[in-house]
């Protein structure tokens, strides 16, 4: 009888592993096609700047991203070819815990020195996608079986529910949800629902009530499987309505909301009901599960980043505006010049778009914090005096993100302000 239990652990224990290790691959596949649809951010190769997280990097030639990133590929391949390999042995192995191979642990090991590697040297490229990424790899290394499998399904519900709560306020029918649902109207002949603020507002809240509501009902057994069919609908919509049918956005948009419509089923449908909790919860599990609540938590009142945060299209967003008096213009980059905007009537201001400019050089959005912002406005005005450039900065009030502060910056203040307001760097982007 101890027998047939111990049997019975262990093939629960490698259908657990064998999930989570499908998930990963899944996760794995979404880095590699992201980073293909970013591909300048990842090789500097653009003229946008790239701001290291600690200004001593600065100074590092590009040549190391190049091999950092030949690393993450090499380690990546080497980890999907020996799970490849070793998945006929899992469904063979004793009862009991399924370890990684030591050479999976390498490459495991080598994908995160890597991927974290290429964030300092850029903290642009610390994408939603590559945190989630990055976190994934870290839990693969600590956690095997429903352990690992039960951090994963914290990791993605985090997701939802952090997302969901960063939108959630008085100006909760402003920015993407509000782009969003005048598309959907649009698609579907309701132009006439527009004219409701009224409506506008309660449908914006549904949205973010329901983003919240599929993430904590993924950690639920018995509502799991609506929180997954509610999931799928949503990224399902999401992709028709950022298609080109729609607002037309960047792929790597569409490749984030597909990945998610392939990940939550694969991942949150149960094995079987004594899958849905690991019990007992290790103590290095308890640690990592306050991790990956207590994080993204933090971000709410403006200790972590944005992005690492999940707080995805979101109003707590950090925005650096930049004008320049419209004769010196022309001393900008040249490369520049065409994400120069026109003046407002009777002023003499032209806006200059660095979020366009993003998009278009290094194919991703720039990354939503100021530190980062400034140093780019910083690294361009190398050649603008100082009268003729105007600079603010809009970021979220703590706790209370909805509410709004906006600082005006002389360009001559700019390291000043950056030495006094930011632990990370904010000065230095590598030339």
């Amino acid at each position: 009888m101890p027998q047939e239990s111990g049997r019975e652990a262990g093939t629960m224990m490698n259908a657990a592993e064998h999930r989570a290790n499908l998930v990963f691959t899944v996760v794995i596949v979404a880095e590699v096609l992201l980073i293909g649809a970013t591909w300048p951010l990842w090789t500097a190769i653009h003229p946008f700047p790239a701001v290291p997280l600690l200004g001593g990097l600065a100074v590092v030639p590009v040549a190391i991203d190049w091999l950092t990133l030949a690393v993450l590929a090499a380690s990546t391949t080497a980890y999907l070819w020996n799970r490849r390999s070793s998945s006929d042995a899992e469904e063979i192995a004793p009862p009991g815990a399924v370890p990684q191979a030591k050479t999976q642990q390498c490459s495991l090991v080598l994908m995160v020195v890597s991927g974290s590697l290429l964030v300092l040297l850029n903290q642009h490229r610390l994408q939603s996608w590559h945190w989630l990424f990055l976190s994934v790899t870290v839990q693969s290394i600590l956690l095997s079986g429903r352990h690992r499998l039960w951090a994963l399904r914290l990791t993605f519900a985090t997701i939802y529910i952090f997302a969901a709560l960063s939108r959630l306020g008085p100006d909760v029918n402003t920015e993407m949800s509000l782009q969003l649902l005048q598309t959907a109207c649009t698609l579907v002949g309701g132009e006439q629902l527009l004219r409701s603020e009224t409506l506008l507002f309660n449908a914006c809240l549904a949205m973010s009530l329901v983003e919240l509501a599929v993430g904590l009902c993924l950690m639920l057994p018995r509502l799991r499987r609506a929180a997954v069919v509610t999931a799928m609908i949503l990224h399902a919509t999401l992709l028709l309505l950022l298609s080109p049918i729609g607002l037309n956005h960047h792929p790597g948009v569409l490749i984030w909301n597909a990945f998610f419509l392939i990940a939550v089923p694969t991942l949150f449908t149960d094995i079987r009901p004594q899958d849905a909790k690991p019990s007992p919860a290790s103590v290095r599990l308890r640690i990592i599960a306050a991790v990956i609540v207590l994080f993204p938590l933090s971000g709410l009142f403006g200790i972590a980043d944005n992005w690492p945060s999940w707080q995805l299209y979101s109003t707590r967003s950090d925005v650096v505006r930049l004008y320049i008096d419209e004769v010196s213009v022309g001393q900008l980059p040249e490369h520049l010049q065409p994400f120069v905007g026109q003046p407002e009537p009777l002023d003499r201001w032209c806006p200059v778009r660095l979020d366009r400019w993003s998009l278009a050089t290094t194919r991703a959005p720039i990354y939503p914090e100021d530190r980062f912002q400034l140093t780019v406005v910083r690294a361009l005005l190398e050649n603008v005096p100082a009268a003729a450039v105007q600079i603010t900065v809009e970021s979220a009030q703590s706790p209370a993100w909805w509410h709004r502060i906006i600082r005006e910056i002389n360009a001559d203040e700019l390291d000043r302000f950056a030495q006094t307001e930011f632990l990370l760097n904010g000065r230095l982007a590598r030339q």
